[in-house]
């Protein structure tokens, strides 16, 4: 799947006006659909927190949104550590002045009824 081509067209859905100087933390943010998103909100002047259990991939997406217009952060953390998740949002707000949207894109793949899902996996 072509994560880009996804992100291209939300690009073209949604009004710069409403996401220049939001505050956003993706999860996830270091590959795939995350990084896209982050591209995309930053070139809607979003300000970002690239957030990833990945630190390298995390910086790698960042860096290469430095040269345009938003402020973008990289964040080590992983979603599935709930400690780690609490202080990833207290770190965004203290980071970016604010948490105006979450986008919780991390994620894992574990196929069993709902039920029987524990809270580690």
């Amino acid at each position: 799947m072509n994560h880009t081509r996804i992100a291209d067209n939300i690009d073209k859905d949604i009004p710069h006006a409403l996401l220049a100087g939001k505050s956003i933390l993706v999860t996830g943010g270091g590959s795939g659909l995350g990084a896209a998103l982050c591209r995309t909100l930053a070139a809607a002047g979003a300000s970002i927190m690239v957030g990833d259990r990945n630190r390298q991939a995390a910086e790698s997406v960042a860096e290469s949104l430095y040269s345009g217009p938003a402020v973008v952060h990289a964040m080590h953390f992983d979603v599935g550590d709930p400690v780690a998740a609490e202080r990833a949002i207290l770190q965004t707000v203290e980071t970016l002045g604010s948490l105006d949207v979450l986008i919780n894109n991390a994620g894992t793949d574990v196929t069993c009824p709902l039920d029987e899902l524990s809270h580690a996996e």
